[in-house]
């Protein structure tokens, strides 16, 4: 009887090594999992301030000056000893504006970006509407009676867009189609048009009027740098130049390790020190698509 006993406590005392263990074993991969990612916070933020100092060092030449960096939102990657580094650099202006467009072209980009033209017209109006300081709906849009009677605990705006996920609020807007226009808007160029040598391809194609000819030649343009040409966009009052002052910079970092950690951010290039100022600062989404 004894020495069964003494078997019993061995084998409890066994299972509870072994729980113990198991316990540790967990505890320290989440442990190191959780490092992964602050590490991985700590090289996607440092990749933005690569990105700034790369804007601050320019060059100069006859069409102006041109940062050390691509602003065109075409992925840079940066391999580091301690990971990995996606740099994306966009200029405001080659985005639309949520504050400034107005219908033609935020219906041609909800149309780009998955909605049937007959509800991107409500949606477009609807934006407008969110935006503005009056309370006058236009035909197809919302102001605040529509969003009480919607049930909806958030009026309209009625004021500039301080963000782009704002845009979530507009009655009626659907997550997945704010969502897919995030990578394609700003609040922050206040522009009623886009600049073609800077727009993704996704915003040429919302402009109305652009042919596909004339795509495919600011997007070559794109590729080798060429300057905005002002007789080529006369004919479209959409087509602007850009001031090239403000940058949405989105940064995928990987450790070696597997952590993960996007930061997304938007800077405002100053001609006084300390010479940029952060407007826009959050954790990304990897979800959305960064074309």
């Amino acid at each position: 009887m004894a020495l069964v006993l003494v078997l019993w406590v061995l084998m409890l005392l066994s299972l509870i090594v072994a729980g113990f263990m198991a316990l540790t074993r967990s505890e320290t991969m989440t442990v190191r999992a959780r490092i992964d990612q602050v590490e991985a916070a700590a090289l996607a933020d440092g990749g933005v301030y690569w990105a700034i100092e790369r804007l601050l060092s320019v060059s100069y030449t006859d069409e102006g000056s041109v940062p050390a960096i691509l602003t065109n939102g075409l992925p840079i990657e940066v391999p580091l000893d301690q990971g990995h580094l996606e740099v994306k650099v966009r200029n405001a202006d080659g985005l639309v504006d949520l504050n400034g467009a107005e219908d033609p072209l935020l219906r041609g980009l909800l149309i780009q970006v998955g909605a049937e033209p007959a509800f991107a017209d409500v949606l477009a109006q609807r934006i407008i509407d969110f935006r503005d300081t009056d309370d006058r709906p236009l035909p197809l849009g919302a102001e605040d009676p529509d969003y009480r009677a919607a049930g909806l605990s958030h009026d309209a705006r009625d004021a500039p867009l301080e963000r782009m996920d704002e845009v979530r609020q507009v009655l009626g807007m659907p997550p997945a189609i704010a969502s897919a226009l995030m990578p394609f808007v700003t609040v922050y160029s206040g522009s009623r048009g886009i600049d073609p040598t800077k727009a993704p391809l996704t915003v040429l194609s919302a402009v109305p009027g652009l042919t596909d000819f004339d795509i495919d030649r600011y997007l070559e343009g794109q590729r080798r740098g060429a300057p905005y040409d002002a007789q080529l966009a006369q004919r479209n009052p959409l087509l602007i130049g850009s001031n090239n002052s403000t940058f949405h910079i989105t940064v995928a970092a990987t450790t070696v390790g597997g952590g993960h950690f996007i930061r997304e951010a938007v800077v405002l290039l100053t001609g006084s020190a300390p010479h940029y100022q952060i407007r826009h600062w959050a954790q990304g989404r990897a979800d959305i698509p960064r074309l």
